[in-house]
Order: structure tokens, then C-alpha cells, then sequence
């Protein structure tokens, strides 16, 4: 679902992939780190999986923020 939001929301401003930035979780970085990425693969995150699906290609821009599996509270 989220690919269909950035979708219409990149048609409608006419904004090419190239020039999206996605902030997205990551359960396998150490909490609050952050990890800048581009043209790479979901790494299993399904939002991800469906932004690339549509918009037909991996090369927009991802700031990955770690949230960890074993952060103790």
C-alpha cells in the first residue's frame, strides 16, 4: 500500500524516483542509527517491496533508522 500513496503523490507533483527520499525502520540496525541508501533491494521491508513494485525501479533515495531487536527498555 505504501507504493501506491508515493506512487500518485510522484505522478501528480512529476517528481522522478531519482528525487524521493523514503524514511523507512530497520530492525537490523542498532537503535538510533541511520543508514543512508540507494538503489538497493527491500532487505525483506515490505513497504519498501511495494514502493519499488510501483514505481517500477529501486533508484530512489532511503534514510534508514535503526530501531534493533534487542533494544532493552
Amino acid at each position: 500500500m505504501s507504493g501506491f500513496a508515493v506512487e500518485k503523490a510522484a505522478n501528480f507533483f512529476k517528481i522522478d524516483p531519482e528525487d524521493i527520499l523514503i524514511i523507512q525502520d530497520d530492525l537490523d540496525l542498532p537503535f538510533n542509527t541511520y543508514k543512508y541508501k540507494k538503489n538497493s533491494s527491500s532487505g525483506g521491508h515490505n513497504g519498501i517491496k511495494s514502493i519499488i513494485a510501483c514505481l517500477g525501479t529501486d533508484s530512489f533515495l532511503r534514510l534508514k533508522i535503526g530501531i534493533a531487536h534487542d533494544r532493552n527498555l
